[in-house]
């Protein structure tokens, strides 16, 4: 197993997603670093799902100092960039906004689809791309050398870098893998599935 990188501390990382309508105390630029300094500390990191992928739901989360991260599922429904570049616009106003991490849907349902997506919210400037239902250490590692090909962004490889790349275990007969997976260099954050599991 690869050893940590030097002056990176162990990542003990709690991530709480929680119902966005259980949140009700209210905190520019290309992108967000903020998940990335909260974990840098060994902090708990605080998200919630997107639910509405509005400009007034965005502003409605920047005004919230207590979220680290946002959760924007594209996994299921249509692959559009457009909104969530509008979204990330108006998230993206005020000063020191959540980060958005977005889901797509899972590799093993077209590698070159996942691929290409991973590409398209780089350029969009999203702040992570988590991939649900990795099956494999293989698919771990594929899903590091697309972001790895396209940006020097990634945390923690990049211990400056403000990207991050989150993997999930989601199904039950992958769990015997789960430690060759979250043993792939270069993974950010690594959750098992709350919901699937």
């Amino acid at each position: 197993m690869k050893e940590p990188l030097k002056g990176t501390p162990p990542m003990r990382i709690l991530i709480t997603l929680c119902a966005a309508s259980l949140l009700f105390v209210p905190a520019s630029g290309e992108s967000s670093d903020k998940l990335v300094r909260v974990l840098k500390r060994g902090d708990t990191a605080f998200g919630t799902f997107v639910r509405e992928k509005t400009t007034e739901e965005a502003q409605s989360f920047a005004r919230n100092s207590q979220l680290d991260f946002l959760f924007y599922d594209m996994e299921r429904g249509e692959f559009d960039v457009p909104t969530l570049e509008a979204f990330l616009k108006a998230l993206r106003a005020t000063d020191d906004p959540p980060s958005v991490i977005v889901r797509i849907p899972p590799i093993h349902d077209g590698p070159d689809q996942a691929r290409e997506r991973t590409e398209a919210l780089i350029r969009a400037h999203a702040d992570g791309v988590a991939f649900p239902h990795i099956m494999n250490a293989t698919e771990a590692a594929n899903a590091v050398s697309w972001i790895e090909s396209k940006t020097d962004r990634m945390w923690p490889n990049n211990s400056e870098g403000d990207f991050v790349s989150f993997v999930m275990i989601e199904d039950p007969d992958v769990v015997s893998q789960a430690k060759a997976i979250t043993s792939t260099p270069g993974i950010s954050i690594f959750s098992p599935g709350p919901g699937s599991l």
